[in-house]
């Protein structure tokens, strides 16, 4: 990637995200994913998840059972290689990814990296 020196660009391979799940399958801390960012795809892992966001009340549930289809949730994903990325509040084209299922290939998440 190409950036500005003054503007440099975090490259990780663990970072923290807000995630949608688009997926009737439940979400569960483990599974692995590929990790599109732009044009580049990665295999990755989600590590933990942190809480679930009630998205009517905007609460942070940290006592729940499981994470299912339109959940919105904080997690940490670490990708199998480092990752150059800004986050989503600073440079939304350059801070938002999706997850994909390694053998479907469907599109299973929405995440903005925080």
């Amino acid at each position: 990637m190409i950036a500005k020196k003054d503007e440099l660009l975090q490259v990780e391979q663990e970072f923290d995200v807000l995630l949608c799940w688009m997926d009737n399958k439940p979400l569960k801390a483990g599974n692995k994913y590929i990790l599109q960012h732009n044009c580049k795809t990665i295999r990755s892992v989600v590590k933990n998840i942190e809480y679930k966001l009630d998205v009517n009340t905007l609460q942070k549930e940290y006592d729940f059972e499981k994470i299912g289809l339109n959940d919105v949730i904080r997690a940490t994903i670490k990708t199998a290689a480092p990752l150059a990325y800004d986050t989503y509040k600073t440079l939304q084209e350059n801070g938002g990814a999706i997850l994909i299922d390694e053998t479907s290939l469907v599109t299973v998440g929405a995440c903005m990296i925080q």
